[in-house]
């Protein structure tokens, strides 16, 4: 496990067809392959709506919702691309 993702505060995680999803309390998610390489690192500065992920809910085959710290993002995960969506729904 690399030193960033040790200390971001581990709070939750899902296992999807092809990842590991794991996401964290201070940087956003990070998707692991099965033999535990990073795939795909998604944060505020990029793609999430901030960085605290309260839950992760799988959707389909990887896909997932992540509830945040006030928001909802859909993130669709594929080997060659990342698709992402941003509802128009926020808490306050």
């Amino acid at each position: 496990m690399s030193d960033d993702l040790r200390e971001s505060k581990l709070n939750n995680g899902i296992v999807l067809d092809n990842f590991l999803v794991i996401g964290t309390m201070m940087k956003g998610i990070y998707a692991l392959s099965r033999q535990g390489n990073l795939v795909y690192y998604l944060h505020a500065g990029d793609t999430l709506n901030n960085h605290t992920v309260l839950s992760l809910k799988s959707a389909l085959p990887n896909k997932i919702w992540t509830g945040l710290d006030k928001s909802l993002d859909f993130v669709s995960f594929n080997i060659s691309m990342i698709f992402f969506a941003r509802p128009r729904l926020t808490f306050e």
